[in-house]
Formats: structure tokens, sequence, C-alpha cells
């Protein structure tokens, strides 16, 4: 809130809520959990994976899967 860090509590037990003083202000409020970026991490890992099983030459030598 206008650069100061503001407690975050649940409304009604469901909603992130701010109290706010009366006037004009600004809040900015930051998701960034950590689970969001390992988790991206090992899809681009298993993704790499992947083409590099798909486009390694093995996978030209035996087309048919035999």
């Amino acid at each position: 809130m206008n650069g100061e860090a503001a407690e975050v509590k649940p409304f009604m037990n469901l909603i992130p809520a701010v109290r706010v003083p009366a006037g004009v202000g600004e809040i900015e409020y930051r998701y960034d959990p950590r689970s969001w970026r390992v988790g991206g991490i090992v899809s681009l890992a298993g993704l790499a994976v992947l083409l590099r099983l798909f486009l390694s030459p093995a996978a030209r030598r035996f087309p048919n899967g035999a």
C-alpha cells in the first residue's frame, strides 16, 4: 500500500483482502508461488527430453516402431 507492506487477510474465509485507509492509494498484489516456478522448470525439462527422443537418430531408424 503506497510502497509499504500490508497484511493480507481472508475475507469471509474465501477472498484475500487488504484493509485500505480512506483516500487515494495504490495496491499491488503479487501471486508468485514457488511451486509454479518448479513446475515450469520440470515441464521444460520434460519437453527437452521428449524433443531429444523424437529427434534422435534412433527414432528415425525405426519409423514403424519395429
